[in-house]
């Protein structure tokens, strides 16, 4: 019986002798193989024309888009009708300036222990009127310099009126009127609402927050002294 005949294994030398450009094993190489070059592939051919062929496939009944005039916030979960309610409550604060008039008749009474007869020079309640006078004008200056706030027509005279004006102010009123617009809230803000100037006139008389007393301006005569009121005490002495 015949036997298979083995395959010879060729050398490096050899191999590089019929094939330098192979880089394979030795006891695979082929020398039928070796002297074949692979065919190269062809490249893709382009178009035959300058021109293209129209689209084979065209969609039937084609309609275009309507125009939408409406928001595109109307159709989005966060429409213009939604409102954001905070979880944790707003703490508001209100001036009160109460104390004022109070402290003004103090201070006079301790002025009166050293000044013999000063009820003859000033009295209690021009005294009162003074305080008022720089409470307005000290609401006014931490007004001006809030950033968010403009001031008004009268709120400018006044300003324009007092600003280079030295005045003589007692220590105890001058030291509750220093304190006027220092306030921190727990966030570390330092804004403070400053009432609106009292301007109205009753009676031929300006200066007073409202035409009359009611539910709606009683806390303003209350808390925050104006020149209206003031002004009626030292025309009744």
């Amino acid at each position: 019986m015949d036997t298979p005949q083995e395959k010879k294994v060729f050398t490096a030398e050899e191999i590089k002798k019929m094939a330098p450009g192979y880089r394979g094993k030795p006891e695979k190489f082929d020398p039928e193989k070796a002297g074949k070059k692979s065919k190269p592939k062809t490249p893709p051919r382009g178009p035959q024309s300058k021109t293209l062929p129209p689209p084979r496939a065209l969609e039937k009944n084609i309609n275009p888009t309507e125009q939408k005039n409406q928001l595109l916030l109307e159709e989005s979960i966060f429409g213009v009708d939604v409102h954001l309610t905070p979880i944790r409550p707003v703490e508001e604060f209100s001036t009160s300036f109460a104390r004022l008039p109070e402290i003004a008749v103090q201070t006079y009474n301790q002025c009166a222990v050293d000044e013999r007869q000063l009820e003859r020079q000033l009295t209690k309640e021009e005294m009162s009127y003074y305080a008022t006078g720089l409470l307005w004008t000290k609401l006014i200056d931490v007004k001006a310099k809030h950033s968010k706030v403009v001031l008004t027509t009268e709120e400018k005279a006044i300003r324009l009126a007092t600003e280079n004006v030295e005045f003589n102010v007692p220590q105890p009123i001058a030291t509750y009127l220093h304190q006027v617009g220092d306030y921190t809230d727990k966030m570390g803000k330092t804004d403070i609402e400053i009432p609106p100037l009292p301007v109205t006139r009753v009676q031929g008389f300006g200066g007073y927050h409202a035409a009359e007393i009611n539910q709606e301006s009683h806390n303003a005569f209350e808390e925050i002294p104006s020149l209206g009121i003031a002004g009626d005490v030292v025309m009744a002495l």
